[in-house]
């Protein structure tokens, strides 16, 4: 069910959408794409706006869980802790290779 949302996150995170993210977050992430050569910074940002937004988002089910997931790049509102609890997780270009075997 990933695929309901998390397409949809990509985008937004870098150039719009329905829900976008702030416009501050987009060339932090293109940098960051551009400094590591990889794209473990995406995944990891991913995965630190469902960590960041967990309390909010546990309690929902079926569609609301849906509408929320979509909804969350826009609802960043500190990209800085955003990145430091990305950068925390190190995902790194081993772990997205991992996943593509």
């Amino acid at each position: 069910y990933v695929g309901l949302y998390a397409t949809a996150w990509f985008q937004t995170m870098c150039v719009g959408g329905a829900h976008p993210a702030p416009s501050d977050l987009a060339p932090r992430i293109m940098d960051s794409l551009l400094l590591d050569g990889h794209l473990g910074i995406v995944f990891a940002l991913a995965l630190a706006v469902l960590r960041v937004e967990a309390p909010a988002i546990s309690a929902l089910h079926g569609e609301a869980l849906v509408d929320a997931l979509k909804a969350l790049p826009s609802r960043v509102t500190n990209d800085n802790a955003l990145f430091e609890v990305a950068f925390d997780m190190a995902v790194s270009a081993r772990h997205i290779e991992e996943r593509e075997a």
